[in-house]
């Protein structure tokens, strides 16, 4: 039996999450203002499976969802997508979704031809990290985000959205001011001084390369990066090893990252490093009418 989620169901939920031994914010998404709806699926008393379905505003033209489900009742997963369906329109459409790689819910888009639109390589890289790397001599000069001019900051956050948007064109970026992309970039858990840019001799910036403090206090993030120019992709090298050292000399013991495949200076960097490639995140899509029970 398939129903609109309530508070009363929040205990039953907290105890579904629980059982599953899983990390999980679909109770925290399907409380927010970005909820478009939520749904539960019962046997009598016992709830078998949930499915969030929620609007962003940074990516706003899909509808994200989320299911987490009992692993040995796998009928509600189809019975609340139908559940979702009947409730969107179609502006809502596509339906986007991540699942870690050879989970059920992989194994269940992929049987039901939703469209995987992605991989996203997820690693934990344990420090100190072995760099065979021989650096050349070049006329580049390499700064933190702290030492930039103002005309590099400017730079910097242009070719920061311009990068963005490029590798992000399967699910569109919204249109945002440069005043609210540099709040991106400079975020609050970001490492000022482990961030990196390279200008060239006429002091332009040619590459970028971010680094972000993690929840956690013996690690940190890879952030955005990217080039100028596709033959500049390999400069990005030179700054992912100097954030390495950093991170080293830190005293930091782990370094994590998102590869996704789509993003051709992330692949470049998990090619060259050999960064371990798992686990993998699947991202699927699902347009309208395209699903074999009908939609």
């Amino acid at each position: 039996m398939i129903n609109n989620y309530t508070a009363a169901d929040k205990k039953e939920l907290q105890k579904l999450i629980s059982y599953l031994d899983k990390e999980s914010n679909a109770i925290h998404i399907a409380e927010s203002p970005n909820c478009k709806i939520a749904l539960v699926a019962y046997d009598k008393e016992k709830m078998l499976g949930f499915l969030v379905a929620w609007k962003s505003s940074f990516h706003p033209y899909c509808t994200y969802f989320d299911i987490v489900h009992h692993p040995n009742h796998m009928n509600c997963i189809g019975e609340l997508i139908e559940a979702l369906v009947e409730n969107l329109d179609e502006k809502d459409y596509p339906l986007q979704t991540g699942v870690y790689e050879h989970s059920i819910l992989d194994n269940y888009y992929q049987e039901n031809n939703f469209e995987r639109i992605r991989k996203t390589y997820l690693p934990t890289i344990h420090l100190p990290y072995i760099l065979n790397m021989t650096r050349e001599t070049t006329s580049l000069q390499m700064k933190t985000l702290g030492e930039l001019l103002p005309t590099q900051t400017e730079q910097l956050i242009n070719l920061a959205k311009r990068i963005y948007e490029e590798t992000h064109l399967v699910n569109p970026v919204a249109e945002f001011d440069i005043d609210t992309w540099k709040q991106l970039i400079f975020a609050e858990d970001l490492i000022i001084e482990g961030s990196y840019v390279v200008v060239d001799v006429k002091k332009e910036v040619v590459a970028y390369s971010l680094l972000h403090e993690s929840e956690h206090d013996d690690t940190v993030e890879f952030g955005w990066r990217g080039t100028r120019r596709k033959s500049d992709i390999n400069t990005i090298n030179l700054l992912i090893s100097s954030q390495i050292e950093y991170v080293h000399r830190k005293g930091y013991k782990k370094l994590e990252g998102e590869f996704d495949t789509t993003d051709p200076y992330a692949m470049g960097v998990l090619d060259y490093f050999e960064f371990p490639r798992s686990p993998v995140l699947n991202t699927y899509q699902k347009k309208q009418g395209s699903y074999q029970n009908g939609f």
